[in-house]
């Protein structure tokens, strides 16, 4: 419910919009759109207007024509400051709300959902990214059951066994390496669920957004 609600208070998306073009003013090949503040309310949200295709509906010229494997790149740096750096990320990157502009840019639209992390967790994420992309099992899952809270009928040896087996099936088939390391994100929390333990809501949120950038990237 809050979740929702925070996404319908527009004045709050006005906000977000305004705070992620601050925080990536560094990288000039990514747009944010700005809101009128004027014709704003919570009801009401009026941006600035960005001319683009959604990046699937680019063509292979256009694509080529704004480097497309830098402008990735430069995608890539600037969702790693927002989730280590900033502790704030744009958190719905799907191929409806990312434009590719004439001129070569990346425009990130509909902030109504975004991701908020402390540096504590922050720490604890990136930590577990690094060992699950590294095929550290027994470390993912030590950091698993750090990241979630225990129920009463929490079971630690079937969420340990769960994750030691995914993360060495995703590393010794080089999937972590070679498709979405996302994916195995939303996997981790899924078997944290299973096992009776409470998961936040940062973990699923940052391996949506990692799934979603990483259809974006292959675009």
């Amino acid at each position: 419910r809050r979740s929702l609600m925070r996404e319908l208070d527009y004045e709050e998306e006005a906000e977000s919009l305004r705070t992620l073009a601050a925080n990536l003013n560094q990288y000039p090949r990514i747009q944010v759109p700005q809101p009128i503040d004027e014709l704003c309310t919570s009801r009401v949200l009026t941006m600035e207007f960005v001319q683009g295709k959604k990046i699937g509906a680019a063509s292979a010229e256009e694509k080529e024509s704004a480097g497309g494997a830098a402008l990735a790149e430069e995608l890539l740096q600037a969702y790693i400051q927002q989730i280590c750096v900033d502790g704030f990320f744009h958190a719905d990157p799907h191929p409806g709300n990312v434009l590719l502009t004439p001129q070569g840019r990346v425009a990130l639209l509909d902030l109504g959902s975004v991701g908020r992390l402390s540096p504590p967790m922050r720490e604890l994420l990136l930590r577990l990214l690094l060992a699950v992309g590294e095929g550290r099992g027994e470390e993912a899952a030590d950091l698993a059951e750090r990241i979630g809270q225990p129920k009463d009928k929490f079971d630690e040896g079937k969420l340990r066994s769960a994750i030691i087996d995914l993360v060495a099936i995703q590393h010794a088939s080089g999937s972590v390496k070679e498709s979405n390391i996302g994916t195995v994100v939303l996997r981790v929390a899924q078997e944290a669920g299973d096992a009776g333990m409470r998961v936040p809501r940062e973990l699923t949120l940052l391996g949506k957004t990692m799934m979603n950038l990483d259809q974006i990237g292959r675009s």
